[in-house]
């Protein structure tokens, strides 16, 4: 599952933490850094979460909590949650114009 996630989304790297080995069940996704959010999300029942970032207290209290994290990079948790909002936005303002940005890029470079 984690492999397609990247690359759908186009993330690299990815990371993973908490309970690595078992089933994704039911899944939560936050976008942006939403890796603070780790005890809220498991509290719902959910088994993992996919984020934007993780710091290394939140992956303990994933790991603790027995759900797993797959933090995919800000830009890529953020990139892929645009389209929604923006056909409700085109829906509610007829007239509207709405342009994406063709210039958009992750902007750090990994190395």
């Amino acid at each position: 599952m984690v492999r397609i996630l990247a690359d759908r989304l186009g993330a690299t790297p990815v990371q993973i933490a908490g309970n690595r080995d078992g089933e994704a069940g039911r899944v939560g996704i936050v976008c942006g850094s939403g890796g603070d959010l780790v005890a809220e999300v498991a509290a719902t029942g959910c088994d993992t979460l996919v984020t934007g970032e993780l710091k290394l207290h939140h992956a303990c209290e994933a790991r603790a909590a027995g759900m797993a994290v797959i933090a995919v990079g800000h830009h890529a948790s953020e990139h892929f949650s645009l389209a929604a909002p923006g056909a409700r936005l085109l829906a509610e303002a007829p007239g509207l114009a709405l342009v994406a940005s063709a210039r958009d890029r992750y902007p750090i470079t990994l190395l």
